[in-house]
């Protein structure tokens, strides 16, 4: 499915920015339309306008539950990749930042780590 990313999404090809539009797979982008980190997008779609806004990068929406989104987030990230996990095996906070659009804590991380391996 291809979504218009809301924030900065990370997949195997890198980084795209707010406005782009990326191909994922349809359980993905579920989970990034549910979050509010991207919307559906035609495949004809243009990219957004650069001057549109990205969303407020911090503090998150209050309603938003920041350690579902985080586990959402580590969902997505690459097992092996070094950018987007520790050397104990823990996910790099960077890495779900570029995902989240906002930095979570050390703790929260450490939360939603344990949620998504239980």
């Amino acid at each position: 499915m291809r979504v218009a990313a809301l924030v900065t999404l990370v997949d195997g090809e890198g980084s795209h920015p707010p406005g782009s539009t990326v191909e994922v797979e349809d359980g993905e982008a579920a989970v990034l339309v549910r979050r509010g980190f991207a919307r559906p997008a035609p495949a004809e779609e243009a990219p957004l306008p650069a001057e549109e806004p990205a969303p407020a990068a911090e503090p998150a929406p209050a309603e938003l539950d920041r350690v579902a989104a985080i586990v959402d987030a580590i969902a997505l990230l690459e097992p092996g990749n070094p950018e987007h996990f520790t050397n104990a095996g823990k996910p790099e906070i960077a890495a779900l930042a570029a995902i989240l659009g906002w930095r979570p804590t050390a703790a929260e991380r450490d939360e939603a780590f344990a949620r998504s391996q239980g």
